[in-house]
């Protein structure tokens, strides 16, 4: 009986995890062959990010960067972090020459897509919203385009493209490549 009202409180949303490893009350049920599993759902449900697959896409972007454009020069650093229980993923840029900027990104479960803020030092915000595909993710606003690729030897692709006919034709804004910081 124990079970089935704990494993109802999870089905509905009970994903305190502390408290099922701390509470006295439990403690018999602990040495129960069914208690990993229970606990394993509500590690789940209270950590969803970190088992839903397309929260997860973005994830060969996580790290720490020197960016270079294509002809090698560098461009800036980025550090890309997973935050918020791992539900979104940071971006922190420095501009070699100046300048700053933040990106979050984030699944958004409800949408069943991929949305990014960026929000630069001179105050310029964008919204991209985006999909995996194979395997570059790619965001889209009103007259832009922006892609993640991942390369070989754990390098990153990132692409920003701007249209001014309505998507016409497409101008490559920059085209830069994330390589590891050693």
């Amino acid at each position: 009986a124990a079970f089935r009202a704990l494993d109802q409180a999870i089905a509905a949303g009970f994903g305190a995890v502390d408290t099922m490893t701390k509470d006295p009350d439990l403690a018999l049920l602990r040495s129960d062959a069914r208690w990993k599993g229970a606990l394993e759902r509500a590690v789940t449900q209270q950590n969803p990010c970190k088992t839903l697959p397309e929260a997860r896409q973005l994830d060969f972007w996580v790290g720490e960067w020197d960016v270079h454009d294509p002809a090698g020069h560098l461009v800036g650093h980025s550090s890309i972090q997973r935050v918020v229980n791992d539900c979104v993923v940071l971006e922190n840029w420095s501009g070699s020459l100046g300048g700053s900027g933040k990106s979050l990104n984030f699944w958004d479960k409800a949408n069943r897509r991929w949305q990014q803020t960026w929000v630069d030092s001179r105050g310029t915000v964008l919204q991209y919203t985006g999909r995996l595909v194979g395997d570059t993710l790619r965001y889209a606003a009103e007259g832009k385009r922006l892609s993640f690729s991942p390369l070989p030897g754990g390098r990153v692709r990132q692409l920003a493209e701007s249209s001014r006919d309505g998507g016409k034709s497409w101008t490559v804004d920059y085209d830069f490549t994330y390589l590891p910081r050693r």
